[in-house]
């Protein structure tokens, strides 16, 4: 069974595929204040995007209407929730038959598991 910091490592690892496309969308001329925010909700759509393609679960209850996944931002400072809806990849998402992200399928044939 994959350990659940094994799991916070691939999404760790993650975070650089996150903050390179979100230095491509914001442009050379970027501020380092502008790409981190834009990083911040390209990785609430990835973190989401992740549950949503390897999540068969989480998939069933999104296709049948029993739960709904929204990012939002909590502001630390300001105490403000930013809602920024579902993922607009969410409809080709539920559609995925995953069940363990790439990256983990080595570990869990590793440990003996797939």
């Amino acid at each position: 069974m994959v350990q659940a910091s094994q799991a916070l490592d691939v999404l760790l690892n993650e975070l650089s595929s996150v903050v390179s496309e979100a230095q491509a969308q914001c442009g050379r001329k970027a501020t380092e204040d502008e790409i981190a925010a834009k990083a911040i909700k390209l990785n609430v759509f990835h973190t989401i995007n992740f549950l949503l393609q390897y999540s068969e679960p989480i998939r069933e209850k999104v296709r049948s209407g029993k739960l709904e996944i929204q990012g939002g931002i909590y502001d630390l400072k300001s105490g403000q929730v930013e809602f920024l809806g579902q993922s607009p990849m969410q409809s080709k998402l539920v559609k995925s038959t995953s069940t363990a992200a790439p990256s983990l399928q080595q570990k869990l044939v590793a440990v003996g598991g797939a």
